[in-house]
């Protein structure tokens, strides 16, 4: 009895405190219906103030009110820096947001709706209109600037915050457009509609650049907690298309045929971000002439990589792979970009089948090698380190190694040929000046001990003193010719040898670029490591071709120019002229007076090239103390000799001859 009179009891307590429970659930949410407009604008006030004051932006809203359970609304909105032109304009958002995080303060989206979305990047010289949002810096005056001192770690952090932060899980745009206008770049990309459905997106994107627009398939997914993104971008026709932007900031003309990326930004831990993700091209094609003269196509270029970005410098961890067609490397990178600039760079590949590399050659990069089979195994290593405040402390060293290689059919061009008789072409500004046989069939071409010993010998000492000796290339006269370049702040002088010189002269056009330097390296490496060629009938055809004057080239024509005589003839003296000429053909007008002496300012080099001489048994203490520049010319140079007084100062023939004698 006594048990069910408490029975009763308690039933009676759980029914008042239930009736109790709904009482005030029912007051609380009566009164967050009837307030929460009046909520929303006083929690909106303080957060649209601080953002103002963080970036020193101008942000205006139109009607902001909530309707239904939590949906709320915005009627307008406008973002602009402080001092800059409008960054973007919208003209109506529905938001449904995280109720627990709009409860504390935090709008966070997860389900949106917007309509007529207009973002207009511009930037004039260093002035942007959307920097400041990387800044956070909260002066007006600097608003529209770049980061400048703003850590890359910070900066990284930030921009992935306010990324994931605001991006929802669903996302439907009507009427979406960026247009930039960048120094005068225009490009627009847009599309009329834009859904995202539970973090996944399938839609058509339109690029328009210089009055093209292509379609393109844009696939995509993200991860907010994570901060994880990814996408893909494929070409929904066949037609011709550019990148934008690229086309103008580095003159290049990018396309492709499939883009896949993603992207992982792990939160900042001891001032670091990890930056770790996937990217792939497929059918990627890039027309730049500083990269080559010819349009360059990838099949499959892809890259897994790990950076670690500190508030000084961006790495990329060594376990980060990336692939051309077939061939996989692994790369360490260190760049601090603030200056004085600092660069690491290291390259280990251990040994692999040598087809790899040969294969996987980019179509349009190595002409000369296109279609070549190879055997055997190789392994390459490279270190290389620069710090600005100090070039002398640059390190480089590279090396590719060979197991049981050899070649099992040349590809385009046959790096043999100058074993034989062949037609030689000469270039002048990258344009064909003059063709002509190297071999007996040329009444001017000189088989090597029909040269006198004494030009054959100054040159070699001029040019590569350790030519016979070496197999194609010298580390330290790169490194050397680096470390000038650095301290002069423009390009002073090469670190050629003879053999890249005569590969560059015999299968290479002169227009400078970076991949020709790559394939003239390689076709080096190829000659000197298979004997293709002795360095005997090397150093002949170099004789022969090198350019000596204005469309005067070989060492024969090069003696009858400027001395009226054959080159077996030529006098010590007057061969040491003709090596100084080798790295500035057509400055010989500055090294003589008018009536064709040589003039005294090259007194110091004779003596340099001389010393160097006996250093290498090349000619006798005798013979260099009986030296004297008296040299005169008697040939049709004459006819050619400049009125202006020479160069009298650090900027004369005779000191750059000093600079680029021994390696160019």
């Amino acid at each position: 009895m006594e048990n069910r009179i408490i029975t009763l009891v308690n039933r009676r307590w759980f029914r008042r405190c239930l009736l109790g429970t709904t009482l005030v659930i029912s007051l609380v949410l009566t009164a967050f219906f009837g307030l929460r407009n009046v909520v929303l604008h006083r929690l909106a006030g303080p957060h649209l103030e601080a953002f103002r004051q963080r970036f020193g932006a101008v942000l205006t809203v139109g009607d902001v009110f909530f309707t239904g359970w939590a949906t709320l609304h915005i009627d307008s909105l406008m973002l602009r820096p402080a001092n800059g032109d409008t960054l973007l304009t919208l003209g109506r958002a529905t938001v449904k947001p995280s109720f627990l995080k709009l409860v504390v303060g935090r709008l966070s989206p997860k389900e949106v709706v917007l309509e007529r979305v207009d973002i207009r990047l511009a930037r004039t010289d260093t002035l942007t209109n959307y920097m400041f949002l990387l800044s956070g810096s909260g002066s007006s005056s600097d608003s529209s600037r770049s980061t400048g001192a703003v850590g890359y770690a910070q900066m990284v952090d930030k921009l992935a915050d306010l990324v994931f932060e605001k991006l929802p899980a669903d996302l439907s745009i009507k009427g979406f457009r960026v247009a930039a206008n960048l120094n005068g770049n225009r490009f627009v990309v847009s599309t009329p509609t834009f859904h995202l459905s539970d973090h996944e997106t399938e839609n058509s994107v339109f690029v328009t650049n210089r009055s093209v627009t292509v379609p393109l398939v844009v696939k995509g997914r993200f991860h907010r907690a994570h901060r994880e993104a990814g996408f893909s971008v494929v070409r929904a026709d066949t037609s011709k298309w550019v990148l934008p932007y690229l086309d103008w900031k580095w003159n290049a003309s990018v396309s492709f045929d499939t883009l896949r990326f993603f992207m992982a930004v792990k939160p900042m831990v001891d001032q670091t971000v990890d930056l770790q993700g996937t990217g792939m091209f497929t059918g990627l094609r890039v027309e730049q002439r500083l990269l080559s003269d010819k349009p360059v196509v990838f099949d499959r270029l892809q890259g897994d990589f790990l950076y670690h970005i500190t508030e000084e410098a961006i790495e990329l961890d060594s376990s980060s792979i990336f692939s051309i067609n077939s061939l996989e490397v692994k790369p360490w990178v260190r760049i601090e970009p603030r200056k004085p600039l600092k660069v690491a760079v290291e390259l280990h590949k251990p040994w692999f089948e040598a087809s790899e590399l040969f294969e996987s050659l980019p179509r349009g990069l190595f002409a000369n090698l296109q279609g070549i089979k190879v055997k055997g195994q190789l392994r390459y290593d490279l270190s290389f380190s620069l710090d600005m405040a100090c070039p002398d402390s640059l390190t480089f060293n590279s090396s590719l190694d060979r197991k049981q290689f050899g070649i099992v059919q040349y590809g385009a061009t046959n790096l043999a040929l100058i074993n034989g008789s062949f037609l030689h072409t000469a270039y002048e500004q990258g344009k064909p000046a003059r063709s002509f046989v190297v071999g007996s069939e040329n009444p001017n071409f000189r088989e090597l001990e029909s040269i006198s010993p004494y030009l054959r010998h100054a040159i070699m000492t001029a040019e590569d003193g350790g030519f016979m000796w070496h197999q194609g290339f010298l580390p330290d006269a790169f490194r050397s010719a680096v470390v000038d370049n650095v301290k002069a702040g423009r390009f002073v002088r090469g670190g050629s040898t003879i053999s890249m010189q005569l590969v560059k002269n015999v299968f290479l056009n002169r227009n400078k670029t970076v991949t020709r330097k790559l394939e003239e390296a390689l076709i080096v490496w190829l000659i000197e490591n298979q004997r293709l060629s002795s360095k005997e009938r090397m150093f002949e055809v170099y004789l022969n071709i090198i350019e000596m004057g204005p469309l005067v080239y070989g060492v024969e024509e090069g003696a009858r120019f400027y001395f009226n005589k054959d080159a077996s003839k030529l006098t010590l003296a007057e061969s040491i002229f003709m090596a100084s000429i080798v790295p500035r053909p057509k400055w010989f007008r500055y090294s003589f007076d008018e009536q064709g002496h040589l003039r005294d300012f090259l007194a110091p080099y004779y003596d340099f090239l001389a010393h160097r001489m006996v250093e290498k048994g090349f000619i006798t203490d005798a013979e260099a103390a009986a030296l004297r520049p008296d040299v005169k010319l008697t040939g049709p140079a004459l006819g050619f000799l400049s009125t202006v007084d020479t160069l009298q100062d650090a900027t004369s023939p005779g000191d750059s001859l000093l600079i680029f004698s021994h390696e160019r």
